[in-house]
């Protein structure tokens, strides 16, 4: 895998970020630097956990309960004589932190933030007690040579996932009082489920939050018709995503897509006539073997379409895909770095020629055509994760489903509640989150902001790494803006990931 590749993130959207010394684990001892630390030991139960969510005015469907520990050692304290034949684990827990409760995963952070009623305060009012819904919808028909995404060919499961899908939404659904400000059906295709299952998902969303919303619905060419963009229009989707990926189309064949290049060229102009205001076109580029003139057709016969935004991504290399073997077998070469460099600069200046906004490593948009989703993403703003393999944030920790479909219909079958369903939850410290805003950040024509960071994690990267900081100022990998805020240039956007690396706050 080449440097650049390495470095190239995806669709936020359908694979979240690589984490930084997260920790899995959950209810587990751990004393062993507990008394060198001041901690007192705590005995916490299931049972214990399951009160909490019931004595408290904590968010139980969020899945995110949070209060001053001091609080917390009260309440366990009274409750303890009222619970019998309980199973013990121990966790060392200090003072000056609060605690966090995440379908039984328990973990304890630096107070940081200001706390109010069981709720994140400061921080969480600062996002604009908002939150998205990506819900992933697991099917293909058929598999590009390149995605290691998860999804599957068998569309005989479209019926059971659409109920599996209602039943973790409406759990999730429930009690909530924060407003939905996004939602994206991603996947896999959302485009081939069928539409009676998309209208009900958006009514139950609606019935959760009625407020306006964008909406976004990933689409393949091959799927989209006059009498599809109508249901899509009436149920309330705002932005279409095309994967166009190219218009060429000995590349698709090499890709084994579906459609063609005079395909996907129909579709876009059809999404338009039919009402839609907000396309996004897809293309990638750093395709092997593929000389200069070709990805600048790509470039101009897109812009050329009427679209309001424009997504572009670096081909990558994944292990576990056709492509991957491949090359790891040696029959296909991969692109140089200078080649990806150049796709990269003809790249910005075609699109702002055009009059397109580079606001993203990855993205581009006319005036207005931002996607709020990508961007409430990178800001950090929580989200719920539903379907296999689709992954969430609840403001302080991360959570995945199973990326397999059987498995998680089974789960969702099984289940009593949403505090049934089986995840995988990474439990992010302080700098995790402190490092992922810095990387998302450094990614977009805002930046980070220093003071910013200071107040919300207690970390200012200008004198925590003072030597990287002045020297990436120094040699113009960071520029200041007037706010105060501090972005990488576009002509080092491609190395935003390495740059940003240099202020990272790592625990010895």
């Amino acid at each position: 895998m080449s440097f650049l590749n390495h470095f190239a993130f995806r669709n936020p959207n359908r694979e979240h970020l690589a984490r930084h010394r997260s920790e899995h684990f959950h209810l587990e001892p751990r004393l062993s630097t507990a008394h060198a630390h001041g901690f007192q030991e705590k005995h916490l139960t299931i049972q214990h956990l399951q009160l909490a969510f019931h004595t408290t005015d904590a968010d139980q469907y969020m899945a995110r309960l949070v209060w001053p520990i001091d609080q917390f050692h009260s309440d366990i304290s009274m409750a303890h004589s009222h619970i019998k034949n309980t199973v013990t684990y121990r966790f060392p827990i200090p003072r000056r932190c609060c605690i966090s409760l995440n379908l039984f995963r328990l973990t304890i952070r630096p107070s940081y933030f200001p706390f109010h009623e069981g709720k994140l305060g400061g921080f969480w009012s600062e996002l604009g007690a908002v939150f998205g819904i990506y819900i992933h919808i697991p099917f293909c028909r058929t598999a590009c040579h390149y995605c290691d995404f998860h999804f599957s060919t068998q569309l005989d499961q479209l019926e059971e996932m659409e109920e599996a899908l209602m039943r973790e939404l409406l759990w999730r659904g429930t009690g909530v009082s924060e407003e939905i400000s996004t939602v994206y059906f991603g996947g896999g295709t959302p485009s081939l489920f069928p539409e009676e299952g998309l209208e009900r998902m958006m009514h139950a969303i609606q019935s959760i939050s009625s407020t306006k919303k964008e909406v976004t619905l990933e689409a393949n060419p091959e799927d989209i018709t006059s009498e599809k963009l109508d249901v899509w229009l009436k149920m309330g989707v705002t932005r279409l995503s095309i994967g166009v990926q190219t218009f060429d189309d000995s590349i698709l064949s090499w890709m084994n897509r579906a459609h063609t290049g005079d395909t996907a060229e129909t579709a876009i102009r059809m999404a338009a006539e039919a009402g839609f205001q907000h396309i996004t076109g897809d293309l990638i580029y750093g395709l092997p073997d593929r000389p200069a003139p070709a990805w600048e057709r790509d470039i101009d016969r897109m812009l050329d379409l009427p679209i309001d935004h424009l997504s572009a991504y670096i081909l990558t290399i994944e292990p576990k895909t056709a492509l991957g073997h491949q090359v790891k077998q040696g029959k296909q070469n991969t692109a140089s770095d200078e080649a990806v460099v150049a796709a990269y600069q003809t790249l910005c200046s075609r699109t702002q020629t055009a009059g397109f906004e580079h606001y993203e490593v990855s993205n581009f948009a006319r005036p207005g055509g931002h996607a709020t989703h990508n961007r409430n993403y990178w800001k950090g703003i929580p989200f719920w994760g539903i379907g296999p393999g689709a992954h969430g944030f609840d403001g302080t920790n991360r959570y995945a489903h199973v990326s397999n479909n059987r498995r998680y219909v089974k789960a969702i079958q099984q289940a009593t509640s949403l505090l049934d369903i089986p995840l995988e939850v990474d439990v992010l410290q302080t700098s995790d989150r402190f490092n992922e805003r810095v990387m998302t950040g450094l990614r977009t024509m805002e930046g980070i902001n220093p003071e910013q960071l200071h107040a919300v994690y207690g970390r200012d990267p200008r004198t925590a790494d003072a030597q990287a900081w002045q020297s990436a100022v120094l040699k113009r990998e960071l520029i200041q803006l007037p706010n105060g805020s501090f972005r990488i240039p576009e002509d080092n956007w491609l190395f935003a990931d390495a740059i940003a690396s240099e202020f990272f706050w790592v625990n010895d």
